[in-house]
């Protein structure tokens, strides 16, 4: 059965989930007896459910059980309750040798002193009678203190007589040596035996030959055996040269001599047992071992205090204790020590793309960001001591890279876009992590409403969200809210969290329309979030004790890019406030990254608010382009009069917090603004051109607004509502307006306003997000965009009575409808892995809604701004439908091409150290 918080199997109480396999849950669990956490394996009823096999499984466990070595994961005994049975188990925390092959090749004398703990775990095994059978990095933790425990979760065999031939030991988590028959394959291909592969009897040589593959990757950084499918694994397994060219220059004579002893593939001279391993291990250990065949001088035999060091900042989750004030694991880990302080440029092979961050792995080897390759965004990896960064598959269009506590994921969001200050709730995200080393990305959560995430110890993503916080499990979930209900203003757009390491506490962002930033703390699940700082876009704490704030401003009276500067502020943690003010440390930093062995690497880069280097343009059906002569500022919104001869178009201020509704007449070159405080955004002309509605945002919500086009007159308030509303239709015949209407953090559906009086109702609300909704000229059709068979499509439905029928008309992504002035046709953007583009539909006109394939009329240009959010459409169509209204992204930083982000950054190592002495902690 599903084991949930709360639940009790005998004397133990389930905590939380661990994991799952197909040998049964993992969870985390509390010993009331002896006060102590363990593990729980919970056994599939397929164990449970036969007298036999369950018999049996109770005898192996038994001799696994016996296991007493301080390297091996103790079994402490089976328990059953509320219908299920489990294995308890010890809890190990830490990073797998998996994570740490992740990073890159584990330094030799911390790969030796590892290898010499597992070696010492198989001999104490195999003495006991018992074979692993499924020896792998992914079942082999390191503490924080050093020690390596191997994991046993069921796969061991014992020594014992064969089981009756009608079992089907396949399905046995725990198989004795006898009864893997011949053909029955078990085991994970990449470390299986040659015997192992091919199905043929096995005894402690397999575990040996799993020890070498094991040793090899730690050493060189890369799977020995990989293939495209299982098959291909196997193969190689078989009959695969093998190839040890890649070892480090320094790998010793006797660890040399480990490895082709242990991957012999006639077992009868594989190496005889784990003993022999040890002794090697031990020559190599040894200050006097000479070296000769290719090796090097050894290494010393304690462990170096160095490696404990990384050991315990990989394994961020490992909780040393803490103080009654609340303090945890940051400030009980080692600090680094102080060394002197080294600056250097580095080049990246491709920019960093426009309005995204960057991020540094914990232990400062690993930088994660998304690279602009043309029109396309793509997640790359580049480890600080290499030259080069590569690519992670799968993730395309990522955006906001951030890295698990252990450095060995990357989450990230995927399949959104971009939006502005209070257009926060309108991008639908998904959240990705994929391995840093490399991997297939996975996906946690669909349709995130995300403005950044932060990845805690508790393997718990939290995400900012408009109106509050998200937490979504490291593997994968549903987002649930974080802060309860009336915790921050409905309109508040939470950015930029940042959980606190080892803590329940954390930091975000909170920006409410026409107000000023405030960074706020709160302890959860029941503390209030409280003012920290002003004036803040990002936050972060360091392990120095200090705060590290990202303040931007503008220059009273000064035009143009605003200033970042990185500022730094002494923090207590426990209390959760500054303890003195913040200075600046490093001004004129763009973005910025540290990790917590000192690391700092930042960008010298202006900050341009909301893109304020946009041009317009015309793009006819082929792709061709005129720009426009109107000066570059930050565009937004464009829609094209009735009579084509004016724009009506929203322009963000330079402070990056108002913004206004111009007109913009083609004919003279000329704007004139019909707003003039405040962040009014959205405009929507009236069918015969002679009024404007518009969006605007305040401290007291959100509110559409009625103007004359040409300025005179006051402004008509329509609506007053706590929901952003945004005005998309002028429906002539009844004079009413069809709008997308935002209700809460997730849900957008698309409302009916009668400009004669009253309130908006629902027209098209599911629970999927409905937006942008266009009727057609005639009035009798409603295009819109919805989520509900999966990325946003396009839809059609009768108007206004919306039940009679409903078509799908783009048949994959398709974003922002909008129909020519005719009827006769829609437009739509095209949005998948071939790019983007506008596409156009034809209809016939008929009383029933038939329309023609899909037309690919244009790529959309590199740096051509379309719009995904889902309530804001980006572009507009001419009236005869012979061209297209599209904003241009143009400068916005240095380098050679202005439209590409920065592609250098600044290395500073050992930063804590001037951190420490420029802002000294009380």
């Amino acid at each position: 059965m599903p084991l949930t918080p709360g639940t009790r199997i005998g004397i133990y109480e389930v905590t939380g989930p661990l994991g799952a396999g197909g040998m049964g849950e993992v969870h985390r669990a509390r010993d009331t007896a002896l006060d102590r956490d363990v593990a729980l394996k919970v056994l599939p009823e397929a164990f449970t459910a036969d007298p036999e096999r369950r018999a049996r499984f109770e005898r192996e466990a038994k001799v696994l059980a016996s296991l007493n070595h301080p390297n091996i994961a103790q079994i402490y005994g089976l328990e059953e309750g509320g219908g299920s049975q489990a294995l308890v188990l010890e809890l190990v925390e830490g990073p797998t040798v998996a994570d740490l092959i992740e990073r890159g090749p584990v330094p030799l004398d911390d790969a030796l002193q590892i290898a010499w703990q597992i070696a010492s775990a198989l001999q104490a095994a195999h003495e006991a009678g018992v074979v692993h059978r499924d020896l792998k990095p992914a079942n082999i933790k390191v503490r924080g203190d050093g020690t390596v425990k191997v994991l046993d979760f069921g796969l061991a065999k014992a020594l014992d007589p064969e089981p009756a031939p009608e079992a089907d030991v396949s399905q046995s988590p725990t198989l004795t040596v006898s009864a893997t028959r011949m053909g029955v394959i078990m085991g994970t291909p990449s470390y299986m035996s040659p015997e192992q592969a091919a199905g043929t009897a096995v005894g402690i040589g397999t575990d040996l030959w799993s020890f070498g593959v094991v040793l090899y990757e730690m050493l060189a950084g890369e799977r020995l055996f990989g293939g495209e499918t299982v098959p291909h694994v196997l193969a190689r397994v078989l009959d695969r040269d093998l190839d040890l060219s890649n070892l480090p220059p320094t790998t010793p004579a006797p660890v040399r001599r480990v490895l082709r002893r242990c991957l012999e593939r006639d077992p009868r001279r594989r190496m005889r047992d784990a003993g022999e391993a040890i002794s090697d291990l031990e020559a190599a250990l040894k200050p006097e071992a000479a070296a000769s065949d290719g090796g090097t001088d050894a290494i010393a035999l304690a462990p170096p205090s160095g490696w404990r060091q990384r050991t315990a900042w990989a394994a961020m989750g490992l909780a040393l204790g803490a103080a009654a004030a609340g303090l945890a694991l940051w400030s009980l880990t080692p600090p680094p020590a102080p060394s002197d302080v080294r600056r250097l440029s580095l080049d990246l092979p491709s920019p960093i793309a426009r309005g995204t961050t960057f991020a540094l792995s914990p232990d400062g080897s690993t930088l994660a960001y998304v690279g602009r390759d043309g029109r396309n965004r793509r997640l790359m990896v580049r480890r600080l001591d290499q030259a080069d960064a590569r690519p992670l598959a799968g993730a395309e269009g990522a955006l906001d890279p951030f890295f698990s506590p252990d450095g060995a994921w990357i989450g990230f969001f995927a399949g959104g876009g971009p939006a502005g200050p209070t257009e926060r709730l309108q991008p639908r995200w998904t959240l990705m992590k994929a391995p840093a080393a490399g991997g297939a990305p996975v996906a946690l959560a669909e349709s995130v409403p995300a403005i950044g995430a932060s990845w805690g110890d508790d393997d718990r993503i939290v995400v900012g969200a408009l109106g509050g916080l998200l937490g979504v499990p490291g593997d994968g979930g549903t987002p649930e809210a974080l802060l309860p209900a009336g915790a921050v203003p409905e309109l508040a757009a939470c950015m930029a969290p940042h959980v606190l390491p080892g803590s329940s506490a954390l930091l975000f962002v909170e920006f409410v329309p026409d107000g000023e930033l405030q960074l706020k703390a709160v302890d959860l699940p029941a503390g209030e979030p409280r003012l920290v700082a002003s004036a803040v876009t990002e936050a972060t704490y360091a392990p120095t004790g200090h705060l590290l704030l990202r303040e931007v401003r503008q220059a009273p009276g000064r035009r143009g890019p605003a200033s970042a500067t990185l500022m730094a502020a002494p923090f207590d943690a426990g209390r959760l406030e500054l303890t003195g003010p913040p200075v600046p440390v490093v001004p004129d930093a763009g973005l910025s990254a540290w990790a917590g062995d000192g690391t700092l690497v930042y960008t010298i880069d202006a900050f341009y608010p909301a893109e304020s280097r946009r041009t317009l343009a015309w793009v006819d059906r082929e792709g061709g382009e005129e720009p426009l002569p109107a000066p570059p500022r930050a565009y937004r919104t464009p829609r094209v009069s009735p009579d084509g001869d004016r724009i009506a178009l929203a322009v963000t201020a330079a402070n990056g917090s108002d913004a206004d509704v111009v007109i913009y007449d083609v004919a003279r070159e000329a704007s004139n603004r019909l707003t003039f405080e405040g962040w009014n955004v959205n405009p929507l002309w009236s069918p015969d051109g002679r009024r404007v509605v518009y969006t605007t945002a305040g401290a007291d919500g959100f509110g559409l607004f009625r103007k004359a086009a040409d300025g005179t007159g006051q402004a008509e308030r329509l609506t007053s509502t706590g929901r952003m509303q945004t005005g998309a239709a002028w429906v002539e015949a009844s004079d009413t307006l069809v709008v997308s209407h935002a209700a809460g953090m997730t849900d957008v559906d698309i409302h009916r306003l009668p400009l004669a009086g009253g309130v908006s109702e629902p027209l098209i609300a599911t629970a999927f997000a409905e937006a942008l909704p266009a009727v057609s000229p005639d009035g009798r059709w409603i295009a819109y965009q919805s989520n509900e068979s999966g990325p946003p499509a396009v839809f059609v439905r009768p108007f206004p009575d919306v039940g009679e029928g409903k078509w799908q008309v783009s048949p994959g992504p398709g974003l922002a409808p909008a129909w020519s002035r005719d009827g006769r046709e829609l437009f739509y953007v095209a949005a998948g892995p071939g790019g983007r583009a506008m596409m156009a539909v034809e209809y016939d006109g008929g009383p029933s809604f038939t329309w023609s394939r899909p037309e690919r009329l244009f790529d959309l240009p590199h740096g051509m701004d379309f719009g995904m959010a889902a309530v804001s459409r980006q572009w507009d169509v001419a009236p005869a439908g012979d061209r297209f209204l599209m904003i241009r992204e143009d400068e916005y930083a240095r380098g050679d091409d202005p439209r590409q982000g920065p592609t250098e950054l600044v290395y500073v190592a050992n930063w804590f150290t001037e951190l420490a002495e420029r802002v000294p902690v009380p």
